[in-house]
């Protein structure tokens, strides 16, 4: 599956149809924590792929190892320590 991931404008784009289980399944894995919630899909787009970025395996709940999230500022709160990752401004072209 072929995604454009705008962090930007919260637009998530495919070029063609996708199955609804894996669609979610996918979106789950790079905007993990409901965070593609935020997002309007756009389908049957031309898409112009540049330098695209390829996920093939699985990745843990924490997200920031994808180049479109920030790595989270660390806090010391009472029982441990917390931290959330932001998402970066930018456009990605990913496929899965």
């Amino acid at each position: 599956m072929k995604i454009v991931l705008d962090t930007t404008n919260k637009i998530i784009k495919i070029e063609e149809s996708a199955n609804l289980g894996e669609l979610m399944i996918t979106l789950d894995k790079i905007l993990p924590m409901n965070e593609w919630k935020e997002f309007r899909l756009e389908t049957n787009t031309q898409i112009i792929w540049s330098n695209p970025i390829t996920i093939h395996e699985y990745r843990p709940v924490y997200p920031y190892p994808y180049p479109w999230y920030n790595p989270p500022t660390i806090q010391y709160l009472s029982g441990g320590y917390q931290g959330t990752p932001q998402l970066q401004s930018g456009s990605y072209c990913i496929e899965i």
